[in-house]
């Protein structure tokens, strides 16, 4: 018996035993097939397929596997003939259901047809907006990361523009996809791929390491037992400082502003003390606790613990400097020649970087990273930069479906629930299922995303076994724009899911054989994560300023 399957059937007896039910069905062929998810999380989506299952001949009936466990007697089969084509009412919306993250675990086979003119068309129309012409870049790459449009459009960005430093930038002319700007929050998953690079993969660590290994000092304080994983994933439950220097700055940036102070004495004497923690490290923020924020404060979403990360890669690698470490276990690897720590318009430098925020990079060369994830780690090459493992880990939610996201931030990257005329940055009602390691993770138009926008720069988007696009900018027209494309492109794009073998049985034979299941078309969300309302949706170019 081939082994794939029979893990399969063994998942599948332990699923239903799980949850106490399965469904059985006969499209009037020799075989007779038993449906049931590999994944119990989605056992009422896969029960419930489709309206349309109906309409294509099959029947349906539902067992206890309670009472009569997976026995598929003659009692039932004939039962399942006789009864009539029930109309299911789906319940989680295909967008969420089919999990595509999760496609190669529960034997799942996707195909695609993106609608790159359409893409096009909107990006083009995305830069004309607002009587300026803008300068945008994006890349795309298909679900192998084959890159299949890349394209610079507009010639206008703010040259100097820093939310830190409060310059407004000077309007200057000749954007393009090699034009170096400030990454902001797309530096935060840099900093966990440079972590995991030089720390995880060369075996001189590991993400849920407690400070207190690397620093014995830290043996008996509360902040000793902050990990790498808390820091990249806001968890730290660490104060929090603001970055900016206008009006005013705080002591922490301060510090590392002073050229007399080095950055290990900064972060040690203003963020690894106990008397700076809000919550407990690891500590995930209950619906009680955002009603009742900790000392009265939303804390949880902070740059500042990033800054940690350095003190333990340096010490592992005994290298000199980030810049260096950087250098060696990611830009040059990735050829990404202008990407760098050195970074003047957010006060970031290889001796005291901004983990956070403060890289420089290009469009082109960061469209790199997307597509080393939808390879699952590999180069364009083929060689491994990271293993599968650890792109799972980034890609892993560590706040339990939680929003450790202000308010500000959430409703914009949450685009499952939006309609194209309310993007309300303030609605923090959307389908926002958690954040993995400087990673967001919204529901998407047809699926998943793992994401993470930026205050200026740009935004990165993985759709795990679908697509990968890149979007640079230098200007403060973002989040609603680069989301505009991907709901119309995505929208556009055509997703079918089916699974690679369903376990049957020969009736003539009695053995267990594979049958690849149909192809479904995964259909748009549009108002929630657990609402299939596919209402008429509006069609037409309608960013606003």
């Amino acid at each position: 018996m081939n082994f794939k399957f029979t893990a399969l059937f063994v998942t599948a007896i332990l699923t239903a035993d799980a949850a106490k039910e399965y469904s059985f069905e006969n499209d009037g062929s020799t075989t007779r097939g038993l449906r049931v998810s590999s994944d119990s999380s989605s056992r009422h989506n896969e029960r419930d397929l489709k309206k349309n299952r109906s309409k294509k001949g099959s029947s349906g009936i539902k067992k206890d596997s309670k009472k009569d466990g997976m026995n598929l007697s003659k009692k039932s089969k004939k039962a399942s003939q006789d009864t009539k084509p029930v109309e299911r009412q789906l319940t989680v919306s295909p967008a969420y259901m089919w999990q595509s993250s999760a496609w190669k675990q529960r034997f799942l086979v996707g195909e695609s047809d993106l609608a790159i003119d359409v893409f096009e068309e909107t990006l083009d129309k995305t830069s004309e907006i607002c009587g300026a012409d803008y300068g945008y870049s994006a890349t795309v790459f298909d679900h192998d990361g084959n890159q299949v449009f890349q394209k610079s459009v507009g010639t206008l960005y703010n040259d100097g523009y820093s939310t830190i430093m409060g310059n407004p930038g000077t309007p200057t002319e000749g954007w393009d996809g090699d034009t170096v700007f400030p990454l902001y929050s797309n530096s935060k998953v840099m900093a966990a791929i440079v972590f995991i690079t030089s720390v995880v993969e060369t075996g001189l660590g590991f993400l849920d390491e407690p400070l207190s290994n690397t620093f014995p000092e830290y043996k008996d304080t509360r902040v000793g037992k902050i990990t790498p994983r808390m820091c990249l994933s806001h968890r730290t439950g660490l104060k929090q400082y603001y970055r900016e220097t206008v009006p005013g700055e705080e002591l922490y940036y301060i510090c590392l502003r002073d050229g007399s102070k080095d950055y290990e004495g900064c972060v040690k004497e203003y963020l690894l003390k106990d008397e700076y923690l809000t919550m407990e490290p690891g500590e995930i923020l209950s619906m009680e606790m955002l009603a009742n924020p900790p000392n009265g404060v939303y804390i949880q979403y902070n740059n500042t613990p990033f800054d940690i990360l350095v003190l333990i890669i340096l010490k592992k690698t005994s290298l000199k400097n980030m810049g260096e470490v950087l250098r060696k276990y990611v830009t040059d690897p990735l050829g990404m020649n202008k990407t760098t720590y050195d970074c003047p318009s957010v006060l970031s430098t290889s001796e005291k970087p901004m983990m956070a925020f403060g890289l420089c990079s290009t469009s082109y060369e960061m469209a790199k990273i997307p597509q080393m994830f939808v390879r699952n780690g590999k180069k364009a090459d083929g060689s491994v930069l990271l293993s599968e493992n650890n792109v799972r880990e980034i890609f892993q939610d560590n706040h339990n479906g939680g929003n450790p996201l202000p308010n500000a931030f959430a409703g914009v990257a949450a685009s499952c629930n939006k309609v194209e005329h309310d993007y309300d940055p303030y609605d923090n009602t959307g389908p926002f299922v958690g954040y993995g390691l400087g990673t967001m993770m919204p529901v998407g138009v047809k699926g998943e995303w793992k994401i993470h926008a930026a205050s200026v720069g740009g935004m990165w988007v993985v759709a795990p076994n679908r697509f990968a696009v890149y979007f640079g900018h230098y200007n403060a027209k973002g989040y609603n724009r680069e989301l505009d494309i991907l709901n119309k492109f995505e929208r556009a794009s055509s997703f079918k899911v089916r699974h690679d073998g369903y376990i049957v049985v020969n009736e003539t034979t009695g053995a267990l054989e594979s049958a690849p299941g149909p192809f479904e078309e995964i259909t748009p969300c549009v108002h929630g994560m657990f609402i299939d309302n596919n209402e008429v949706y509006d069609s037409a170019v309608s960013v606003t300023c």
